[in-house]
């Protein structure tokens, strides 16, 4: 019996340390990734980067804020590291890499701030993106205080890929120095939508009981306590601290009736801190037309294109001030 079970411990030892061997040379593959869940951050944790502006946010950001255009105004180089259903706490993750990994570059952070932004978003936004940097102390730290689940996705063998051969298939290949297709299709990290006016907002709309939304004032309240410390932590790096409130379809802005507090917040950040600005797009002309959006929350390609023309002039405007 002694026997057995000593062989049992062993059996599975063996086998746990194979599996954990063989997730951290997927993973690691995965660090070599151009595909588009993984090359932005990849490109940042290898300072690759080199932005001078980094633009931050969630899916508000991601796929309306065009770095190319904002390029091409300012003489700068911008990079889009917004992430789809990303909220405060997820950009918290990776504020201090932005500026430790661009440390020789970076003059700017514009982050695009709403409501939702301020929200936990535990269950929707991209772990998989993460995947390759859970060793990083500073960004495992910041996603576990945040979403505990996320150790199983550092610590458990083949855990992170068990919904996902294909990532895990990708690192193993990658890991190798097997040359695979990857395709990158996005901007500097920027993912232009060029979609029509959907369903998304009359569906949203449906599932309501009132057409007026208002959110967790305690959850936001611990929002703007991590935009407070990001703002402390831009003025110990004498990094400018720009804050965006982006085109956001009227209906929809209006049904939100904690937005005007939001602005008034920011601004009155703005006026508090040096560094620290704030710009405001919640009455663009352009908000009430549906041809410029998908949804209610979100720029089509054209629109963003608009968008993106629009605050790059303002912030050249307000960089010609300042000199």
């Amino acid at each position: 019996m002694k026997n057995f079970i000593l062989k049992l411990v062993s059996g599975f030892f063996l086998i746990s340390t194979f599996l954990f061997g063989v997730d951290r040379f997927a993973t690691y593959g995965l660090s070599k990734s151009k595909f588009n869940t993984f090359k932005d951050l990849n490109d940042l944790y290898a300072n690759r980067t080199k932005a001078e502006i980094v633009l931050l946010g969630s899916s508000r950001t991601y796929v309306m804020m065009n770095p190319i255009i904002l390029d091409s105004v300012l003489k700068m180089n911008t990079y889009n590291l917004g992430q789809d259903g990303a909220g405060i706490y997820v950009h918290k993750a990776i504020f201090s890499d932005v500026i430790t990994h661009n440390k020789n570059t970076l003059k700017k952070i514009i982050h695009n701030i709403d409501l939702t932004t301020l929200l936990p978003n535990k269950l929707n936004y991209s772990k998989e993106s993460f995947y390759p940097h859970l060793n990083n102390k500073n960004l495992y730290n910041n996603l576990f205080n945040f979403d505990r689940t996320i150790w199983k996705y550092k610590y458990l063998p083949m855990y992170k890929f068990q919904n996902n051969l294909a990532h895990f298939g990708r690192g193993f290949m990658l890991g190798l120095n097997i040359k695979i297709q990857e395709n990158y299709n996005k901007l500097k990290g920027y993912k232009p939508r060029n979609e029509n006016w959907n369903s998304d907002f009359d569906n949203y709309k449906n599932s309501l009981t009132s057409n007026e939304i208002i959110y967790d004032e305690t959850l936001i309240e611990d929002g703007f306590k991590i935009i407070e410390s990001l703002i402390n932590e831009t003025a110990r790096m004498k990094i400018d601290y720009c804050f965006v409130f982006s085109p956001l379809y009227t209906e929809m802005y209006n049904m939100q009736l904690q937005n005007k507090m939001l602005i008034s917040r920011l601004q009155g950040y703005a006026d508090k801190f040096e560094h620290v600005s704030f710009y405001d797009y919640s009455n663009l002309p352009m908000n009430t037309k549906k041809s410029y959006f998908y949804n209610s929350y979100h720029l089509n390609s054209t629109g963003a294109d608009i968008f993106s023309g629009i605050l790059a002039n303002d912030l050249k405007l307000s960089m010609e001030i300042e000199k």
